[in-house]
């Protein structure tokens, strides 16, 4: 499937759209495995934040020609555990048909401002946006360094999970500047999958 510039992006409410982009994928794979896999309490315990407010916003990115899923994206309010400050975490995800089309990108930028839209009539705002991933997911790699995440090696963390111990790495952003950013993709419609800098994840230690 080429790269494709422009796409259907419906925003709603929750995680419908994860859920429904998680069932492309088989079970046990390891890109539905961090959503729905039988460890997810335990990868949870290790993220050092837990969710806080209310429903959080989602988008799916569709293929406007076909009507074929290809990605979906939550924002949700965060609190982290240890500073009591109160952030975004960002979760998306691509069906096999969206990998490489710069659906999760467009669908994650629309969660995010569908978020702080939400967000802007109340008193707290947040203070950092978070992305975490396996060390081995590079596209989801690719898609925080596309965004202008940087990566927070100190809030790196291992998960010991059924066959063997998975890394995580962890990445924060300013939430003005992502949403500058964000704006700008959508408003522009950029080529994400050709112009995507290549992120490196650090080596192991």
């Amino acid at each position: 499937m080429n790269a494709m510039t422009k796409f259907k992006l419906v925003v709603g409410n929750g995680w419908e759209g994860i859920n429904s982009v998680i069932q492309t994928w088989p079970p046990g794979h390891e890109a539905r495995y961090d959503f729905d896999g039988p460890d997810i309490s335990r990868i949870m315990q290790k993220t050092g934040w837990h969710f806080v407010g209310s429903l959080g916003k989602c988008c799916v990115a569709i293929d406007p020609d076909t009507g074929e899923l290809l990605a979906a994206a939550t924002a949700d309010m965060v609190v982290d555990r240890r500073t009591k400050a109160r952030g975004v975490n960002l979760s998306y995800m691509a069906t096999p048909l969206g990998q490489g089309t710069g659906a999760a990108t467009r669908a994650v930028c629309s969660a995010f401002i569908a978020l702080m839209r939400q967000q802007s009539r109340r008193d707290t705002q947040p203070e950092y946006v978070n992305v975490q991933c396996r060390r081995s997911n590079i596209r989801s790699v690719q898609v925080a360094g596309r965004l202008g995440f940087e990566p927070m090696p100190s809030l790196d963390f291992q998960v010991e999970l059924e066959v063997s111990h998975v890394q995580y790495l962890t990445f924060r952003a300013d939430p003005k500047s992502l949403l500058t950013v964000c704006k700008h993709r959508l408003k522009t419609g950029a080529d994400d999958h050709a112009s995507a800098p290549q992120v490196s994840a650090p080596a192991p230690a």
